[in-house]
């Protein structure tokens, strides 16, 4: 009897609320309605002049600035033939005495941009992107980031120019395409190879990190390798004790390791002979294995996938 009347006044009670539901209250219908056009309305309406600002974390060096220089460029190139921005320019993040996000968003201002479009050209949506870029870009303040930008001499953005942030690299297959092509032009007996891909990661962003290289991961797979499997490693710091075993595990089981490397400044190859350069104890001599030659700032698809993040997000 106790559990009938707990069912029948579930039951009234469903009924209740669906009745309430369905007679909603007329005002909060005509709300919806009057805001569905702004809802709708783009973040950046068509006919503004909009210029586009490629985002890089930054390294300090001439080739990283030349790597930025020539994926900006090409970026540019592109952008003649779509013509959707009346500008381009690129920024690094931190680690630059000039070219900062400040001078990017000052260059994109000058050119009579009164919209900008800002792509992180970063390859996974951690905290760089969800908290450093939108400090710097004046758009996210808390004391702690405000504090921790003054201490390392970075710049924050002062402009009334509206600026749109895009999503990042790994948003949409361009990650699935890269690991498949430079799997594909190193593989020569995908039966005994088995893949290795190698990324930065984050350990506070671990599962977010994994769940968007599962795609490139499964992707990859239907080339018929022994084996797929993705470790992280930094810029290099837990290479000897995430990466290296896999691959002395392999060469032991009489199979080669193919190594792709997920990084916009460094391809598999580059990347190995800096670390093994500057860790000893990282050395592959004598393990089977062989590395992609082209990174990800070098892969043509990169530049069409920067552009296209921007040219969506214009018409949000």
């Amino acid at each position: 009897m106790k559990t009938l009347k707990v069912l029948t006044a579930m039951a009234v009670f469903s009924a209740v609320a669906v009745s309430v539901c369905l007679a909603q209250p007329p005002h909060i219908a005509e709300v919806s309605e009057s805001r569905r056009a702004e809802i709708e309305r783009p973040l950046v309406p068509r006919g503004e002049k909009m210029g586009l600002l490629v985002i890089f974390h930054g390294a300090g060096t001439s080739s990283w600035n030349q790597m930025t220089d020539s994926i900006v460029e090409k970026v540019r190139q592109l952008n003649e033939v779509e013509k959707t921005f009346v500008a381009v320019a690129g920024a690094n993040m931190e680690f630059t005495p000039e070219g900062d996000i400040v001078d990017g968003v000052a260059a994109l201002d000058e050119a009579g941009c009164d919209t900008i479009i800002a792509v992180p050209a970063f390859i996974f949506p951690t905290s760089h992107v969800q908290f450093d870029v939108p400090s710097v870009l004046g758009v996210y303040v808390t004391a702690e980031h405000r504090t921790a930008l003054r201490e390392e001499g970075i710049r924050t953005v002062r402009t009334k120019t509206p600026i749109v942030l895009t999503g990042v690299l790994a948003d949409g297959d361009l990650l699935k395409k890269y690991v498949f092509d430079q799997a594909k032009s190193i593989s020569k007996d995908p039966v005994n190879e088995r893949l290795l891909v190698i990324a930065h990661g984050d350990e506070g962003y671990a599962g977010l990190v994994d769940s968007m290289m599962q795609e490139p991961l499964t992707g990859v797979s239907l080339l018929g390798f022994d084996k797929v499997e993705a470790a992280y490693v930094g810029i290099g710091q837990t290479f000897v004790q995430n990466a290296k075993p896999i691959v002395e595990a392999n060469t032991k089981d009489g199979k080669k390791t193919l190594i792709v490397g997920v990084y916009v400044g460094s391809s598999g190859k580059s990347f190995l002979e800096r670390v093994q350069r500057y860790q000893k104890e990282a050395s592959l001599e004598g393990l089977d294995y062989v590395a992609s030659e082209t990174s990800l700032g070098e892969y043509d698809e990169t530049i069409k996938h920067i552009l296209s993040l921007a040219i969506e997000a214009s018409k949000f």
